[in-house]
C-alpha cells in the first residue's frame, strides 16, 4: 500500500469512527429529546390532575363550612327558641312560644344535628300538651308520671342542642395549636 492509500485508509476511517460517534450521539439525544417529551407530557397530566383535585376539595371544604356556619346558626337560634319555650312553660299562654317553634322547625330543622333535631322537635311537641297534663297531675298518679316525664323532655333539649355544638374554649384552642400556654388559659 502506497504512503497516499494509507494516508486515505487512515483518513476514511477516522472519518466512519467520526461519523459513527456523532450520528450514535445524535440517535441519543433525538431518544433523549422524545423522553423529555413524553416525561414533561406525563408531568403535565399530573399536574393538571392535581390541579383539578385541589379544586375539587377547594370547593368542597367551602361548602363545608357555608354549611358549618349555617349549622352552628341553625343551633343558635333553636336553643334561643328553647329558652323562650322552658320561660313560658307553666304560664298561661305558650302558645305563641310553641307556634314559633314549629314554624321555624319546618324551615330550619335540617341544619341541626340528629339528637339536636330530635330532642328540639320532642320539647316543643311535649310542650303543647303540658297545661293539659300539669292541671290532670294533681288528681292522678299517672299523669304526674306523664308530667314530669314531658317536663324532663323539654328541660333535656337544651343539652342535646348545646351538646352538638360543643366547641371547645378559644382559649385551650390557642395553648395547644402554638405551643405556648395563652395569658387567657387559668391553671
Amino acid at each position: 500500500m502506497t504512503p497516499e492509500q494509507l494516508l486515505l485508509t487512515l483518513m476514511a476511517g477516522a472519518l466512519g469512527a467520526f461519523l459513527g460517534a456523532y450520528f450514535n450521539e445524535k440517535g441519543k439525544n433525538l431518544a433523549t429529546k422524545e423522553d423529555v417529551g413524553q416525561i414533561t407530557k406525563t408531568v403535565e397530566e399530573i399536574r393538571s390532575e392535581y390541579a383539578k383535585e385541589i379544586e375539587d376539595l377547594r370547593g368542597r371544604f367551602s361548602l363545608r363550612t357555608a354549611a358549618l356556619e349555617r349549622r352552628l346558626e341553625a343551633h343558635q337560634q333553636a336553643y334561643t327558641l328553647w329558652r323562650k319555650l322552658l320561660n313560658v312553660m307553666g304560664g298561661e299562654h305558650p302558645t305563641q312560644a310553641i307556634l314559633d317553634c314549629q314554624e321555624w322547625w319546618n324551615k330550619n330543622c335540617l341544619y341541626l344535628a340528629p339528637g339536636a333535631r330530635d330532642a328540639f322537635y320532642r320539647a316543643f311537641s311535649a310542650a303543647s300538651h303540658y297545661g293539659k297534663f300539669a292541671q290532670a297531675a294533681h288528681n292522678s298518679p299517672s299523669m304526674l308520671q306523664e308530667h314530669r316525664e314531658r317536663d324532663e323532655l323539654i328541660k333535656s333539649a337544651g343539652r342535646q342542642i348545646l351538646e352538638a355544638v360543643a366547641l371547645p374554649p378559644i382559649a385551650e384552642e390557642l395553648t395547644h395549636s402554638s405551643g405556648v400556654s395563652s395569658p387567657l388559659v387559668t391553671e
